[in-house]
């Protein structure tokens, strides 16, 4: 009986964090470096998929664009849970976003530096605006057909 006790303990004690996101000390200038696309905006819609680990698609209004080849409207994909990368992106407030391009959309996951402008220093920003030598153009990945 005390083997089954036990065994109950461990199944109904709180998980570990070995799920948890676990990111390098962030830094605005190698997240910048690393980003295919980097620029402040203001969600607009947020959309929820249908299976429970999927992702969350994030419609963005761009209000500065710091480097890549980016419209006006840019949507992008975040993993759904905070313990697999996503960002949780609320509603009208703003955010410094460091995107990749993948096949599927722009991707946006918290190891790669995206955060609330609230959080952005002027430092970090003054940095991201200085004028760098050219880097390869990447353009907006295209949508998949649905």
């Amino acid at each position: 009986m005390k083997r089954y006790l036990g065994a109950l303990f461990v199944m109904m004690s709180p998980a570990t964090n070995s799920f948890a996101c676990e990111c390098p000390p962030p830094s605005a200038v190698s997240d910048f470096d690393r980003a295919d696309a980097v620029f402040v905006a203001v969600p607009s819609r947020i959309e929820d998929t249908i299976a429970i680990s999927g992702p969350r698609r994030i419609t963005l209004k761009v209000t500065e664009a710091l480097k890549g080849n980016l419209g006006p409207v840019v949507s992008v994909k975040t993993p759904a849970s905070q313990a697999a990368c996503g960002i949780p992106f609320a509603l009208a407030k703003s955010y410094l976003v460091f995107a990749e391009a993948s096949a599927r959309g722009w991707v946006v996951r918290a190891c790669e530096g995206t955060k609330l402008m609230s959080q952005v220093t002027n430092e970090e920003m003054a940095a991201l605006r200085k004028p760098t030598k050219p880097s390869h153009a990447v353009r907006a990945p295209r949508e998949p057909e649905r």
